[in-house]
This record gives C-alpha cells, sequence and structure tokens, in this order.
C-alpha cells in the first residue's frame, strides 16, 4: 500500500529463496524522498511520507511473521523506537490489526536498554563461574590478566 505522495519499502524473500528471510529494499523510499526534494516540497512534509514509510514496513513485516508463524504479540524495540513520532504510529497501527504490542516505559529502546542489559546479565551470580584455585595451564576456569599472569596465582621471587 503506497500513500498519494511517499512509496513502500519493496518487501521481498532473500535472494535465492521462496519464501525465506524478508528483505526490506529502500530504494522506491529513497526514490521518492529524492523526487520529493526536487520539487522542493516541504521537508517536513518528506520527513512524515518516510515515516509513514517505515511505520507500514513495519505492520506489514508484523502481518507476514503473524501469517507464518502465528505470532501475535510484538516488541518494539532497538534504536529506531527512541523516535517518538515511529514508537507511536508503529503501536497505534500494530494494535489496529490487533497485535499485543509490547514498548518501554522505564528503559530507553537504544543503546542505553543494551548497556543495562549487559550489566544485569553480568551482576547474575551465576553469570561468570569464579576463578579456579592455582592449578595446571590447562584449568579451564583461571582468569586471565594481560600480561601473563593469572589472578590468584601465587609467584615467588621475580
Amino acid at each position: 500500500m503506497e500513500d498519494a505522495d511517499g512509496a513502500d519499502f519493496a518487501l521481498v524473500p532473500a535472494p535465492g529463496t521462496d519464501d525465506g528471510p524478508l528483505v526490506a529494499d529502500p530504494s522506491p523510499v529513497v526514490r521518492s524522498v529524492a523526487e520529493a526534494v526536487r520539487r522542493s516540497d516541504p521537508p517536513g512534509l518528506v520527513a512524515v511520507r518516510f515515516h509513514a514509510a517505515v511505520v507500514r514496513l513495519v505492520r506489514r513485516v508484523c502481518a507476514t511473521v503473524r501469517e507464518r508463524h502465528g505470532l501475535e504479540t510484538v516488541a518494539l524495540s532497538g534504536g529506531v523506537f527512541a523516535n517518538a513520532l515511529l514508537a507511536r504510529d508503529c503501536a497505534r497501527g500494530l494494535r489496529a490489526d490487533g497485535f499485543t504490542v509490547l514498548t518501554h516505559r522505564l528503559v530507553p529502546p537504544n543503546d542505553g536498554g543494551l548497556a543495562l542489559g549487559q550489566l544485569m546479565i553480568a551482576a547474575r551470580d551465576d553469570a561468570f563461574p569464579p576463578p579456579g584455585p592455582p592449578g595446571p595451564a590447562d584449568n579451564p576456569r583461571r582468569t586471565h590478566v594481560s600480561g601473563g599472569t593469572r589472578q590468584g596465582a601465587h609467584h615467588r621471587g621475580a
């Protein structure tokens, strides 16, 4: 579906497959933006059309995933959803399409959320096994420190 002044991303199976992963080709949207700029369309209008094309792409991809796999819940996460317009319009459109939509509320959807997740994993008691006792060089539980030493190893004189 294309609006009167915009274009849609082409959504096709990955090369070499008929029903494989989908690839979004931005060429039609980029051409439409370039044509709008050449016509001197107002920048705000060009931006609205671009954002609308991205929203339609997200909705089409989610509809395809639902058809193929029966999924009804969508999590809108990643840096693109730090854009409030895209996050809002995608969530509204997907809800209108019957999806349950999960969005960020307390943690940002971009690198800040990724970093927090990494910290949570690192903070788990079982995330990293404790270093093993000093022992043979093949001890897989030793902790390596740059410079060829091991934490916890006992060194006698140098």
